[in-house]
């Protein structure tokens, strides 16, 4: 429940301040908040595991993508969510929101 509150409240902030971000409505952001958080309990724990070789080669940098590749999933299971699909935009989304979800984590 505490990632999913940490999910909306950050990808609320992300829309107001990375243009690349937007919802059409409120409704959509929740859902975009509820398919993060199922994403990121199941999805990404295999996604890591399968990609362990490649990430010790890259020294975890590879997890940077692994997150980019989830947030793209979440945004495009969610009718009325939007975020540039450039790869550079994603890592950085998913950098922002890993900060913002920190933050947000230890106030609560």
């Amino acid at each position: 429940m505490i990632l999913f509150i940490t999910n909306t409240i950050a990808l609320w902030l992300m829309s107001y301040f990375i243009t690349h971000i937007s919802f059409d409505k409120p409704m959509a952001l929740v859902l975009t908040a509820v398919v993060l958080t199922i994403l990121e309990k199941f999805v990404k724990p295999i996604l890591s595991f399968l990609s362990f070789p490649v990430t010790v080669l890259t020294l975890g940098l590879f997890n940077l993508v692994i997150n980019a590749f989830v947030l793209y999933l979440a945004f495009k299971f969610v009718d009325g969510a939007h975020i540039d699909s450039n790869l550079f935009s994603m890592i950085f989304a998913s950098i922002i929101l890993a900060i913002l979800a920190s933050i947000i984590q230890s106030i609560l």
